[in-house]
Formats: C-alpha cells, sequence, structure tokens
C-alpha cells in the first residue's frame, strides 16, 4: 500500500531551527508510524528540499541534522521516501482538471489564496504532514470547506494530519480495523450488492483504501450533495455516483441509489479510462443490483 502526504507549508516556517527541528522530527516519525510491513510512502511537494521550515532551515538542513544527532535510522527512512516534485507533474490531467475546478478554504477565517496544499491533499487522498506550529495543526483531522462554480457549497469536511507520533499510530490503527472489518459493518446505514463486494475485493490496497474513505465521506454527508463528489446520472431511475481519481491513473465510479429510511444502496464500483466509457453497461448492472437489494 502507497500512503500520499502533503507538505503542508500552511504550517511552516517555525519560529526558530531548534524548534523547527523538534517539530519536525515528531512529525516524521509519526509519519513513519502509519507503514505497516512494505507500505511506501509518497511525499507531494513544490519543492521539497527547498522547503523554508524556518528562517535559513530548510528540509535539506533537516535531513542533514538528524545524521548529525545521530538519527540514523530515521535518516535513511526519509531518504528512501518518494518525493513526489514538484506535486503538480505528478498529476494526472484529469486530477489536475478536479483540483483547479474547486476553491478551498478554511471556514470563518479570512481567504488568502494560499490553500492549495489543501486541495491536493482531498484530491489525492493524501494526509497532511504538518508541524504543530499552532493550535490547528496540532489536532490529528483539519477541518475546510470547499466550492465549485455552479455547485452549492459542500459542508465542512476534515483532512487527516499529522504533526506528531501520537497522530502517526492513530491513524495506522485506523486503517487496520478498516482492513479487518467487513464493509457492511463499517457502513451499517448501506447496502451493498454482491456486484459491488466482488469488485472490491479484486482492487489493489491503494484504491480499495480510497473507496473506503469516499464511502466513508458520502456516508457522513448522507450521500446528499452535488460535484465534486457526487452526480446525478441521466436515464438511470435515480442512480448517482460517487467520482473520483484513482491517483496512479483513470477514474473511480461508484453507483449507489438512497433508499427510504436512511438508507443507501451501494451498486456497482469501476473504473473509467477515457470520457464516458463502461456508464452504458454500468448502469445496466446497477439496475439490475438495484432490484435484487429491493425484492
Amino acid at each position: 500500500m502507497e500512503h500520499n502526504f502533503v507538505f503542508n507549508t500552511l504550517s511552516f516556517p517555525a519560529a526558530s531551527k531548534e524548534e523547527a527541528y523538534r517539530l519536525l522530527l515528531d512529525s516524521a516519525k509519526g509519519m513513519l508510524a502509519v507503514r505497516s510491513n512494505k507500505d511506501r510512502i509518497a511525499i507531494y511537494s513544490d519543492d521539497r528540499d527547498n522547503c523554508p521550515i524556518a528562517p535559513d532551515y530548510y528540509y535539506r538542513d533537516f535531513i542533514s541534522q538528524l545524521g548529525e544527532q545521530h538519527e540514523d535510522d530515521l535518516q535513511l527512512s526519509l531518504m528512501e521516501i518518494d518525493d513526489k516534485t514538484p506535486m503538480l507533474d505528478c498529476l494526472s490531467d484529469e486530477l489536475f482538471n478536479e483540483i483547479a475546478s474547486s476553491t478551498f478554504y478554511f471556514p470563518n477565517e479570512a481567504y488568502d489564496g494560499s490553500v492549495d496544499v489543501l486541495a491536493m491533499a482531498w484530491h489525492l487522498d493524501a494526509t497532511l504532514l504538518s508541524i504543530a506550529t499552532i493550535n490547528k495543526w496540532r489536532e490529528n483531522e483539519v477541518e475546510f470547506a470547499q466550492f465549485s462554480e455552479g455547485q452549492p457549497p459542500t459542508g465542512r469536511s476534515y483532512l487527516r494530519n499529522i504533526s506528531c507520533e501520537e497522530h502517526g499510530n492513530f491513524i495506522r490503527q485506523q486503517y487496520l480495523a478498516e482492513a479487518e472489518t467487513p464493509l457492511e459493518k463499517l457502513f451499517p446505514r448501506c447496502l451493498f450488492s454482491q456486484d459491488f463486494l466482488a469488485w472490491v475485493h479484486q482492487l489493489p490496497n491503494d484504491v480499495l483504501k480510497r473507496v473506503v474513505n469516499k464511502i466513508t465521506l458520502a456516508d457522513a454527508k448522507q450521500f446528499q450533495g452535488g460535484e465534486p463528489l457526487f452526480k446525478t446520472l441521466h436515464n438511470a431511475d435515480g442512480i448517482r455516483e460517487i467520482r473520483f481519481s484513482a491517483v496512479q491513473g483513470g477514474a473511480v465510479r461508484i453507483l449507489f441509489r438512497v433508499l427510504l429510511g436512511n438508507q443507501s444502496a451501494i451498486l456497482f464500483g469501476f473504473i473509467k479510462k477515457s470520457d464516458n466509457e463502461g456508464y452504458d453497461e454500468a448502469i445496466e448492472s446497477a439496475k439490475t443490483n438495484l432490484n435484487r437489494i429491493l425484492q
């Protein structure tokens, strides 16, 4: 499994080199704590090595200082992490367009046009890698909102955040619990078709993690809302879709329908590689699965 992180430049700079080293050391340990077995880690940034963590103190200086402080194992682990720099060059055209289509901001704060890291983390299903310079970055979740032209505001959402080792341990335990729990127990208000469950079980772990995270978000929103997460399909008998990128390429589509009694039927899932690819067959399969669920 690959764990994606976005270097949270909004949490920089620290007040001094000493504070920067101490805070980033805790954050780095938290990031590495997320891994299990041979999991991979990727960090997305504009220029990680040259990112100023404090006045006249850069990420490359932090890596060097780890060696000076005899943190050799940690230094080696960080040097082996996949550096996705510059991060915009690492995105598919579809994912780039999705990111460009929305405005991300912090509720109850003045918008200053500098929250692109939120958009990246959201669309990559990534975790923010922060340093705990203010209270906002000391939490394991960061609240934000987004707006897309022509769509109503989505309401408040949350991103995972790591700024200490404790955060990393908490997120790792969440991943382990999700991996061991059937979808039917994770989402008791959802009715899953056998076709959907069979599709989910053959997904790569990276994509499966994204599917679980997006269903979690959809469930929290009671499967209500518009783009970019939801879209109503034409001539589909009220069937809608959850939509997001697979990051590695292609777009994930999960077809569902809201039922009476605060339930939702999760009907069909597929990954499309081009516009409208697979929709006709997917909608017909979703209709068939809906009839089976309602019988």
